[in-house]
């Protein structure tokens, strides 16, 4: 990657290795969803589903990273399922699902996941679901890794949240950088249960909300968003998600 990968309006002694890590993390990002090849309905399912998740991460005092690494094995996962199962898939199934992409994530994200006797007791046991046993978990994972041919690390949206706070860290005091990250987060979250959420990059994704919480905060002239846009290969459909949202 080359020195002016980033072209921010301020000096920074790790700005190498920021880039080093941007790189990375655009190597592991996946390509947007095209809606027509999601198994489930977007605005109906998918959300009642990504609130479902958010409530159990939250409940079990889980990462946001876990969060955002789960929807990700879930959507590619939905977005690549065989026809014939996306053919008898009904609220039972899409539940056991995503527990089975939250189980995942945090093996990948949680140090200590003490959460199996909270999955049998309150969700894979729930009076109003199907019963589903730690035997059915496993073999749910062992379909998705079957199907996403074991890959399971995606770069998120809070994976280049994370990028592009870095790199302000020697000019604005902490207090306000954490107020950036905050509102930040927030607007990636509300944007979690929407089409356009599945129909951009992450870093895409990200850096409107970056930027949009620099803009709202008079920060703007921190960064040169011209060249920002150019380096990140910004297109029409970039544009309309900027308009979407705001």
């Amino acid at each position: 990657m080359s020195k002016n990968e980033f072209s921010f309006n301020i000096n920074n002694k790790n700005l190498s290795k920021i880039e080093e890590n941007f790189s990375n993390l655009k190597e592991e990002e996946s390509a947007p969803i095209n809606p027509l090849e999601y198994k489930i309905s977007i605005q109906d399912s998918r959300s009642l589903i990504i609130n479902w998740i958010s409530f159990l991460c939250s409940k079990l005092n889980f990462s946001n990273h876990t969060l955002f690494r789960c929807i990700s094995i879930f959507d590619q996962y939905i977005s690549k399922m065989p026809l014939e199962e996306a053919q008898i898939i009904d609220k039972n199934y899409l539940s056991l699902i995503a527990i089975a992409c939250l189980s995942l994530s945090t093996k990948l994200e949680e140090i200590n996941c003490n959460y199996v006797n909270f999955l049998n007791e309150k969700v894979l046991s729930s009076p109003d679901t199907k019963i589903y046993t730690n035997k059915d978990l496993t073999k749910m994972e062992f379909k998705i890794l079957k199907t996403l041919k074991y890959k399971t690390i995606y770069s998120t949206p809070l994976d280049f949240v994370d990028i592009y706070i870095a790199i302000f860290k020697n000019k604005i005091n902490s207090n306000l950088i954490q107020q950036i990250k905050n509102f930040t987060l927030n607007l990636v979250i509300n944007a979690m249960t929407n089409e356009i959420y599945l129909t951009t990059t992450a870093s895409q994704l990200a850096y409107v909300c970056f930027t949009q919480v620099l803009n709202q905060m008079n920060l703007a002239g921190l960064i040169n968003e011209k060249q920002m846009n150019k380096r990140l290969s910004c297109n029409y459909q970039f544009s309309n998600v900027y308009n979407f949202y705001f």
